[in-house]
């Protein structure tokens, strides 16, 4: 089997850690010889271990995937660039045409391991992909890009870090400074307020009834009426119903 070095770049430190086990599984001789958060510790690591392989996050904050990948490859011409993406599946035809490997978000095991026998015959053929256009796969992917909302959430729930999919949630509830999440079966708590978790939400999935609360409308039920003119939310899961304020209530008006 071909030995090979490998570096991991994602600002999301679950996801690392994730892949890295995936890999010892998928590809149990690749060496992973380092875990960069952003794009200036990848390319530190990147000098210092020179690896074959490089799983790279497209989106991260401050210097982008695309960035990262252009400094490697006036590095490196022999250096395997696998995105990682969370794009839908419009941007993922951009990567499709470039010929390049890509891993959506959540990673799949079978996509994982069809990516890992592309990468182990290149490594062992010493090739790589270093005719694919970078400029040209950045300018397909904002001409494809769509708003790209939240997916995932860090969660706490005691004293253990969670990662919960946000297509679980069944609501949010603002508590101070706080907000819980409440899925079908759990509780969790994130130290972000309401307002700004708003903004990262796709709002046609997560409507707001009330200043403390936000819902998946897949999850509603239906709407009740009391005789004072109070609205509820009841949620298929069974939790207790949630109110509807007055400033939010036009959203029901035709159910």
């Amino acid at each position: 089997m071909t030995l090979a070095k490998a570096l991991i770049v994602d600002d999301e430190s679950l996801l690392r850690e994730h892949l890295q086990v995936s890999l010892q599984k998928a590809w149990p001789e690749l060496e992973i010889c380092g875990a960069a958060a952003n794009g200036e510790q990848a390319l530190q690591l990147f000098a210092q271990h020179a690896p074959q392989v490089v799983f790279l996050d497209i989106r991260m904050p401050g210097i982008s995937g695309i960035e990262v990948a252009q400094a490697i490859r006036a590095q490196s011409g022999e250096t395997n660039i696998v995105f990682l993406t969370a794009y839908d599946e419009y941007a993922v035809k951009a990567f499709e045409q470039g010929a390049l490997d890509y891993l959506l978000k959540p990673l799949e095991p079978k996509r994982l391991d069809a990516c890992v026998e592309r990468l182990q015959q290149r490594v062992a053929q010493e090739s790589s992909q270093s005719n694919i256009d970078l400029s040209q796969l950045q300018s397909l992917l904002q001409q494809s890009q769509t708003p790209e909302y939240l997916r995932w959430i860090k969660a706490l729930k005691r004293e253990e870090l969670h990662l919960v999919a946000v297509e679980e949630v069944v609501c949010f509830m603002a508590q101070d400074k706080y907000t819980t999440v409440y899925t079908q079966d759990q509780e969790y708590l994130i130290k972000t307020a309401m307002k700004e978790l708003e903004q990262q939400l796709d709002p046609n999935l997560f409507w707001r009834i009330h200043r403390s609360y936000l819902v998946n409308a897949k999850q509603i039920k239906h709407v009740k009426k009391e005789l004072s003119g109070q609205q509820w939310v009841v949620l298929k899961s069974g939790r207790d119903p949630l109110p509807i304020s007055r400033r939010y209530s036009s959203l029901f008006k035709q159910m």
